[in-house]
């Protein structure tokens, strides 16, 4: 899993996730896990089953995304 610290409001979060291929190669499965840092510590796991069209649409989106965020920041 490839992890990262985030702010979700005003509590600092983990997040963590992972996919990989189904035993059949049929679709894609997303697993996404949060974790509260501050106060009682409190985990949510997700896991989403991606038809392969929707694995690649939304793998486009994250990179017009990436690519809208690094222009922005050249722009600083």
């Amino acid at each position: 899993m490839i992890s990262a610290q985030v702010a979700d409001g005003t509590h600092p979060i983990r997040v963590a996730y992972a996919s990989q291929s189904s035993s059949h190669g049929g679709c894609i499965l997303l697993d996404i896990k949060r974790q509260y840092i501050a106060g009682a510590i409190a985990e949510q796991r997700v896991r989403y089953r991606l038809r392969i069209e929707d694995a690649e649409s939304l793998a486009r989106s994250l990179v017009d995304s990436i690519r809208e965020a690094r222009e922005k920041g050249e722009g600083k």
